[in-house]
């Protein structure tokens, strides 16, 4: 799913996007810059009409996704790696989350593990 911001440090308030795109976008009343009031009907033309580049759509990239032992899944801004391993008479699960592109906005990652307790690993 795309996810629609607006980065008021570059945004310079000149209402592009407003008139544009209305059902997106106003204007804040206290700031006076551009805010995201809609994300429905995301397209690209809304990032490439910003003048100073203030518009960044995302995506949100592990939304239930599924992943498996020793996997590796790269998206555009994140590498998400699982490992299990034998740690003396246990086994221990590693998951490693690592940026490659910071964007400017970031959603929060959480991440479940949960086990088939049907299943026999041996």
């Amino acid at each position: 799913m795309k996810k629609l911001n607006v980065d008021h440090d570059k945004c310079i308030g000149c209402g592009l996007c407003v008139s544009s795109y209305e059902e997106n976008f106003a204007f804040d009343n206290e700031t006076g810059l551009s805010t995201v009031i809609s994300q429905d009907n995301i397209t690209e033309d809304m990032k490439d009409l910003c003048p100073v580049g203030a518009i960044e759509i995302t995506e949100e990239e592990f939304e239930n996704f599924n992943i498996g032992l020793n996997d590796v899944v790269n998206t555009t801004y994140k590498k998400l790696t699982t490992n299990i391993y034998a740690s003396g008479n246990l086994y221990k699960y590693e998951v490693v989350l690592q940026w490659k592109n910071i964007p400017k906005v970031r959603s929060y990652d959480i991440i479940g593990i949960a086990y088939n307790s049907n299943v026999i690993y041996n």
